[in-house]
């Protein structure tokens, strides 16, 4: 870990903050606070193997965390001293770290234009010391690193003995660590989000703008079955299936669904996708995209029963979808309840209203 975190400083910090094409708040919100954790854990693993080449039974771990703090004079007591001083330094510099990790995502993401960055990129992630991480695997190192201390010092409590001067301080860290771990999956489902993200944005061609951006979320993806549809003359809701000489108008699609809007894409070539259309989810006032289970259409032989309609707002005609199975419709009926509860709780508290 602390060798992972030397390469990060050494081979793209530095001669990033060395260079002109990048601003200094750039750098910032990219690295954080990765030399303080390097010098933290550098620091920590030196004394620690110390401790292990002349380890015995009764042999205690807490006073060499606690060197690394400003404050050990303060929590020593008969030379033998409590383990949770560091571990809350640590929960400081990683919730901030955690905090800014969104931040340092979307950095990089808007780095990606400047030709200048995206060439030192991949001049640094091909050196050798790399080891093929490329610069976000070595990013969200420092994120993964605290599920991995929760175990271990679950173990470490597993086979200490209640009586041991370690003991209370050990599972007193086990609670600072769960919220850190809380904290970190949160942001993890956030890395996911991202990874995402930039997975769709680099299979679209043209590239859309601003669809890596941080308040997105992908709700659900899929192929599915295109029909459009078309509005009788003697009801305003009384639809039916597009047709040409009696045959409906069937599209293979790729179905993207994100929290703020929904994409149709047409497959073109090499895996690549073209935006065929393209609507917000919600509209001014509150109105939304609205997916309904549809259980009446009939092609030749074929119930549609697990297809679903798309209406509701202005910038998208009524479409009709379908899916796979029943599996695949219910999981994206059941995400788009999702998208609809958790606009409803952002804008209650300050409207009273809820989305249509």
């Amino acid at each position: 870990y602390v060798e992972h975190l030397r390469i990060l400083i050494q081979v793209f910090l530095i001669p990033l903050r060395d260079s002109s094409f990048i601003k200094k708040e750039q750098i910032r919100q990219i690295f954080s606070v990765a030399e303080i954790l390097y010098s933290f854990h550098s620091d920590f693993v030196i004394n620690l193997k110390a401790r292990f080449n002349r380890w015995w039974f009764h042999q205690v771990l807490s006073d060499i965390l606690l060197e690394l703090t400003l404050y050990i004079r303060n929590y020593s007591q008969y030379g033998i001293l409590c383990i949770h001083t560091f571990f809350n330094i640590l929960f400081c510099i990683y919730k901030f770290l955690v905090n800014n990790f969104n931040q340092s995502l979307a950095c990089l993401t808007q780095l990606e234009g400047n030709s200048q960055f995206v060439r030192f990129l991949m001049s640094a992630e091909n050196k050798a010391e790399c080891k093929d991480q490329p610069l976000r695997s070595l990013l969200v190192m420092p994120i993964q690193r605290i599920p991995r201390y929760l175990l271990l010092l679950k173990e470490l409590i597993k086979y200490t003995e209640e009586s041991h001067p370690d003991y209370d301080g050990l599972t007193s860290v086990d609670t600072k660590l769960e919220e850190i771990a809380n904290l970190i999956n949160d942001r993890k489902r956030d890395w996911e989000n991202y990874s995402n993200l930039v997975r769709i944005n680099n299979l679209l061609s043209p590239r859309p703008m601003g669809l890596v951006s941080p308040h997105r979320r992908l709700v659900w993806e899929g192929d599915v079955k295109l029909y459009k549809l078309k509005r009788q003359s003697h009801g305003a809701d009384d639809i039916s299936l597009k047709t040409i000489f009696g045959r409906a108008l069937q599209k293979e699609r790729r179905l993207l669904v994100f929290n703020d809007q929904i994409m149709i894409c047409k497959c073109i070539k090499n895996g690549s996708y073209k935006v065929s259309k393209q609507a917000p989810f919600f509209e001014d006032g509150g109105k939304s995209v609205v997916f309904e289970s549809i259980s009446d259409f009939f092609l030749p032989s074929n119930k549609m029963s697990n297809a679903v309609q798309i209406s509701g707002t202005k910038m998208l005609s009524p479409l009709l979808i379908l899916l796979e199975d029943s599996v695949e419709k219910e999981e994206l009926l059941a995400s788009i309840h999702q998208v609809l509860v958790r606009r409803s709780m952002a804008i209650s508290p300050q409207t009273g209203a809820t989305p249509n």
